[in-house]
């Protein structure tokens, strides 16, 4: 993730996908090379949308991380 002057924040995944986050923070764009890239959009909804959230004060937990009692 790169931070941009202008407060923006890019992410890429190598060749294979490229993301963009705006200044303001509430608009997420994003670019796949192939279409129907199982893996890529896997990495936009673990990683990237997860890096957003932190990034607005947002935390996110996995189901894995919630034991029942």
């Amino acid at each position: 993730m790169h931070r941009g002057s202008a407060g923006d924040h890019a992410f890429a995944w190598g060749d294979r996908a490229a993301f963009h986050l705006n200044p303001a923070g509430n608009v997420l764009t994003y670019g796949f090379n192939a279409t129907g890239d199982a893996a890529a959009r896997r990495v936009l909804c673990d990683t990237v949308l997860s890096s957003v959230s932190l990034l607005r004060g947002y935390e996110l937990l996995h189901a894995a991380a919630v034991t029942r009692a």
